[in-house]
């Protein structure tokens, strides 16, 4: 876990504290639906996403530049390669808590749906 963390690059710290906000949250709501729990998950969500995607642009950016600087085109695709695979950890990160956080907001609703 902690090589994964590694790889993904300083946006992992702030995306995974994000991920333990939505998923508190999640679970708030689940045991308590309201309209104000539902309206902070949904914004929680919208920052781990968009966390992710940033994490991913900025990895592939610097995979990007360092492979411009390789001597060989050998020494390129092997960057590129390897360095892509380590920018996907940031989604992989986001993907992971906003599965979830759905899953937990699910029972929410359902819950939501059974009080009326």
């Amino acid at each position: 876990m902690l090589q994964f963390m590694m790889e993904g690059g300083f946006t992992m710290i702030p995306l995974l504290l994000a991920g333990f906000c939505l998923t508190a949250v999640s679970v708030l709501y689940a045991a308590r639906p309201s309209d104000r729990l539902r309206a902070v998950a949904r914004n929680l969500g919208a920052m781990v996403l968009f966390g992710g995607l940033l994490g991913g642009a900025q990895a592939a950016r610097t995979v990007f530049r360092v492979a411009a600087t390789a001597e060989s085109v050998d020494d390129r695709s092997s960057i590129v390669l390897a360095g892509l695979s380590e920018s996907a950890n940031n989604l992989v990160l986001a993907f992971f808590f906003l599965a979830l956080a759905a899953a937990v907001l699910s029972v929410g609703a359902w819950r939501e749906k059974r009080a009326l």
